[in-house]
C-alpha cells in the first residue's frame, strides 16, 4: 500500500516498529520520549472527518539479531476498533468476562495481520488458564493451555499479556519457537520451564541454543500481593520479593520467571 508509511526507532534493546496511514494528512514530525511517541499533524480538511490510525509493534534485538527464519512482536494497545475503555482499542480475544464482540476482535486481528504480514487463519493464541499446561503444535490441542511451540512454517503463535507476562522463545538452531503467558500462578506451576522442555523434549532443542523474552507486563514497582503468596515468590529467591512484613508486599514476577529458567538472579533472561 503506497499510503503505509513505516518508521523505525530504537532505544535500548527494543526496537519500534511504527506504523500510520495517511487520510489527507501531512505528518510534519515524529519523535520519542521515554518510549512514547508524539506525533505533530496538520490536517488539511475538516479535522472531525479525518484520523490517523496509529499501530506500534515492539521488537526485541535478541530475537531479531538471533535468527531471520521468523520475526517476532509485541503489539500495544492502539491500532483497533475496540471500544470498551478497559480494551481499547487492539483486544485480540473474547470471553463472557471481556464482553467484546468476536466480530470486533476478528477485525483487530485482521488490522493486526495486514500490518505484521499474516492471515488471521494462521494465528493462534493460547487458551489461558493460569496453569502449566503446553499444546505441541503437531498433537491435537487440549482444552486449554498456557503454551505453544511448534516448528511448523507458515503459522502465527500468541500469548496474551497485560499485568501478564508474554513469554517469547526462538531456537534459530532447531527452528522451533514457543510462546507462553505467565500470570503470577504460571509463574509459579513453572510455565516458562514446560515450554522449554516440551521444546527441548519434542523438538531436540537445546538449552544453550534457546533465546527466551519476557514480554510487556507488570513491573515490580506496581504489583502487590497477599503475603502467604508473596511467601512462595520469596523461595524463589529473596530479591523477587519487596515489603515482605507490609499487607501487601511487592513482588517482581519477572525476576522470579527469570530465576526459576536459569537459577541465576543475574537476570539471564532477556526482559
Amino acid at each position: 500500500n503506497k499510503h503505509l508509511k513505516q518508521i523505525t526507532l530504537y532505544k535500548n534493546d527494543l526496537r519500534f516498529l511504527f506504523f500510520f496511514k495517511e487520510h489527507t494528512v501531512n505528518v510534519y514530525q515524529m519523535f520519542c520520549i521515554n518510549q512514547t511517541f508524539y506525533t505533530n499533524v496538520q490536517l488539511q480538511l475538516k479535522p472531525q472527518k479525518y484520523s490517523i490510525t496509529f499501530f506500534l509493534i515492539l521488537q526485541t534485538h535478541s530475537i531479531s539479531n538471533s535468527t531471520d527464519c521468523f520475526s517476532h512482536g509485541f503489539t500495544k494497545r492502539t491500532g483497533g476498533i475496540s471500544s470498551i475503555s478497559t480494551l481499547s482499542s487492539l483486544n485480540l480475544f473474547s470471553s463472557s468476562r471481556r464482553r467484546d464482540s468476536t466480530a470486533v476482535v476478528a477485525e483487530n486481528l485482521r488490522r493486526l495481520g495486514l500490518q505484521a504480514g499474516f492471515e488471521p487463519h494462521q494465528f493462534h493464541l493460547a487458551k489461558v488458564n493460569h496453569a502449566s499446561d503446553v499444546w505441541v503444535m503437531s498433537k491435537p490441542a487440549p482444552e486449554s493451555y498456557d503454551g505453544i511451540v511448534t516448528n511448523q512454517p507458515g503459522v502465527v503463535i500468541a500469548a496474551p499479556g497485560a499485568d501478564c507476562m508474554p513469554l517469547l522463545f526462538t531456537d534459530p538452531v532447531a527452528k522451533v519457537i514457543g510462546a507462553a503467558h505467565a500470570g503470577w500462578k504460571g509463574t509459579l506451576l513453572g510455565i516458562a520451564m514446560a515450554t522449554v522442555n516440551a521444546m527441548v523434549l519434542e523438538f531436540g532443542s537445546k538449552l544453550v541454543n534457546i533465546v527466551a523474552v519476557i514480554g510487556p507486563s507488570v513491573g515490580p514497582c506496581c504489583f502487590t500481593m497477599e503475603p502467604h503468596s508473596a511467601r512462595e515468590f520469596q523461595a524463589i529467591h529473596p530479591d523477587c520479593v519487596r515489603n515482605m512484613d507490609s499487607p501487601r508486599p511487592y513482588v517482581d514476577i519477572r525476576l522470579a520467571t527469570s530465576c526459576t529458567c536459569t537459577n541465576n538472579p543475574k537476570y539471564t533472561l532477556v526482559r
